[in-house]
């Protein structure tokens, strides 16, 4: 093993699984407050939910299985042909379905921040619903051909990988299409994210004998679109060295490399990874710095348990002091 495979080997050791662990943890704290009744009315936080469902299975499928890969040499997705095909099927689909639903709820956003009554009302469950499915139906439809083209290949007489074919044209076509859509989806998130700012800032500008006439937003609201802005940039933040990576093997496809230089671009590819994985394990941490309400709610929720707890060890313990002594009751003679 060379040193960048050993620097990726303590990479998800030493990194990678604090990562699964706290992601993990943080999604499914998430998901416990997002699904109380105070905040299953806002459609951002419809959006959220989905998310964080995506993430769920963007972490327990590809961090995972690089963790235990890369990690810890456990060839589990290049023993079985049919896992092979349906984990990389469920990360390429579930992996851009997360920068779709953060544009998705970008457009929201800048629905309900608007100052015309009118464009706020297009801000709906309904149109949530319906453009999600939408998403879904044609990612699953557009990555069909990454089962096809998936298969565990023989790189030498003890080495086996879950890779698409090599020869022809598939993988230029794969690695532009992808650098492709991830550009197009993080300028728009960029854009969205823009055009929200100024709406809010115009808002704010509103003077005070008008503001009666224009909706406000809540301060849940302003809340959302604030957790919903740093979300934006940690995913661009992540996908940046990826698709640098992708551009730069676009322009040099044509040379022939050394082993080292191999190695040193395997190494790139796989922190590039990597970085865009850590993109699916920060959101419940976005939230309990960018939100109060947030931070109050989990706060309340877990003080209600603790709270349960310990009323529920109080009565126990006065059941045991209500109950008689044996030894003190005297027997009738």
């Amino acid at each position: 093993m060379d040193a960048f495979a050993h620097l990726i080997c303590y990479l998800y050791q030493f990194i990678g699984i604090p990562l699964y662990i706290s992601g993990n943890i943080g999604i499914l704290l998430s998901l416990w407050i997002f699904l109380q009744r105070a905040w299953r009315k806002n459609v951002c936080v419809f959006y959220f939910l989905i998310l964080l469902v995506t993430e769920f299975i963007n972490i327990d499928n590809i961090l995972l299985c690089n963790i235990l890969v890369y990690g810890f040499d456990n060839q589990i997705l290049n023993d079985s042909v049919f896992l092979c095909k349906l984990s990389k099927y469920v990360f390429f689909v579930f992996d851009i379905m997360s920068p779709s639903i953060l544009v998705l709820a970008s457009i929201d956003r800048l629905l309900i921040s608007s100052a015309n009554v009118d464009i706020r009302l297009y801000s709906s469950s309904r149109l949530a619903y319906f453009s999600l499915s939408i998403s879904l139906v044609i990612w699953c439809i557009y990555y069909i051909h990454v089962p096809v083209k998936f298969n565990i290949y023989q790189m030498n007489s003890v080495i086996f990988l879950c890779i698409f074919e090599l020869t022809g044209y598939y993988s230029d076509f794969l690695r532009c299409s992808q650098l492709i859509i991830n550009v197009v989806l993080s300028l728009l998130m960029i854009l969205l994210s823009i055009y929200s700012w100024q709406n809010v800032c115009e808002m704010k500008t509103v003077p005070s004998e008008q503001r009666h006439i224009v909706r406000k937003m809540h301060k849940k609201d302003f809340q959302m679109l604030r957790c919903l802005f740093a979300m934006n940039v940690v995913h661009v933040i992540g996908d940046s060295l990826i698709g640098t990576y992708t551009i730069y093997k676009a322009s040099t496809s044509f040379e022939v490399l050394i082993a080292w230089e191999q190695n040193r671009d395997n190494f790139i590819f796989n922190l590039g990874i990597f970085l865009h994985l850590i993109s699916n394990c920060t959101d419940f941490y976005i939230y309990l710095i960018a939100s109060r309400s947030f931070r109050q709610e989990l706060k309340r929720s877990l003080w209600k348990i603790v709270g349960l707890k310990a009323v529920e060890t109080r009565h126990i313990n006065n059941e045991q002091l209500e109950l008689p002594n044996a030894s003190a009751v005297s027997l009738p003679r």
